[in-house]
């Protein structure tokens, strides 16, 4: 609990025993949350009230935070804190393609941020039963662009064994 729950659970639970100098045991569950994910969570949640409607497919969804990430956010050079994009208003390549990962988890729509070095912005979706590369993150002042585009077959393989994906995790 020293640096406190990681986004992906908000909430972190440990159980504390003490042993008294008589020889008692009191014994404790500790939960620790975090305010910065509570905080993450509002501004997801307000995004989606604002921009988000019913009839939206998931792949709008997507390339919807895309373009609100472009929209709320400066390219900071060597700043991979995604948390930043919405506190300070700017990020590097790689904070854009988690935070849009973690915009599209949080929709309910699969997704993983590249992790290769070298795909700079890339995020891989699973929407509307495709797959997508979306890239955020390019070294630009807001509002900075996105692009999206589908890959299947050998290119989506290669992706996906380039950067250690279980493509069934998405299907799922």
């Amino acid at each position: 609990m020293n640096y406190g729950p990681a986004y992906v659970a908000s909430c972190v639970t440990a159980t504390v025993t003490a042993v008294l100098e008589d020889g008692r045991k009191l014994t404790a569950v500790v939960r620790a949350y975090s305010e910065l994910n509570i905080y993450i969570d509002m501004v997801f949640t307000d995004f989606e009230r604002q921009y988000i409607t019913p009839s939206m497919t998931q792949k709008e969804k997507a390339e919807k935070a895309a373009w609100y990430i472009g929209g709320v956010s400066d390219y900071e050079y060597y700043n991979d804190n995604w948390y930043d994009i919405f506190l300070r208003g700017k990020g590097d390549c790689m904070a854009s393609r988690y935070a849009l990962q973690y915009m599209c988890n949080h929709m309910g729509i699969k997704a993983a941020a590249f992790r290769s070095l070298d795909e700079h912005g890339k995020t891989l979706v699973y929407a509307d039963g495709k797959f997508y590369v979306i890239i955020t993150g390019f070294n630009e002042p807001k509002p900075r662009q996105y692009m999206i585009y589908e890959v299947s077959g050998n290119a989506l393989d290669e992706l996906a064994e380039k950067n250690n994906f279980d493509l069934e995790y998405f299907r799922q």
